[in-house]
């Protein structure tokens, strides 16, 4: 997870972590959370529910919901996800 992070720092790198329940796959997110803030990355949290399955992108909201102050700071062409 370290070189995984210093990756992310140089501004690469991303990962999918699956398991079954009771794997650790949120003491593993959550150790690299503290490494990268450790790092001074920014880190950003979501979560998904079982009822939004059905419903696409339904965690993108309020995961970048904190972010929509910044839009006006994108290219316009970036404002839309088609471009303009």
């Amino acid at each position: 997870m370290r070189d995984f992070l210093a990756r992310v720092k140089a501004g690469d790198g991303a990962m999918l972590v699956v398991g079954a329940p009771g794997v650790g796959k949120s003491a593993l997110l959550e150790a690299a959370a503290a490494h990268a803030y450790d790092l001074g990355l920014d880190v950003v949290r979501a979560a998904g529910a079982e009822f939004e399955v059905g419903v696409s992108f339904a965690t993108l909201n309020p995961f970048l919901g904190p972010f929509a102050g910044l839009i006006p700071q994108l290219d316009p062409a970036d404002w839309s996800p088609g471009g303009t």
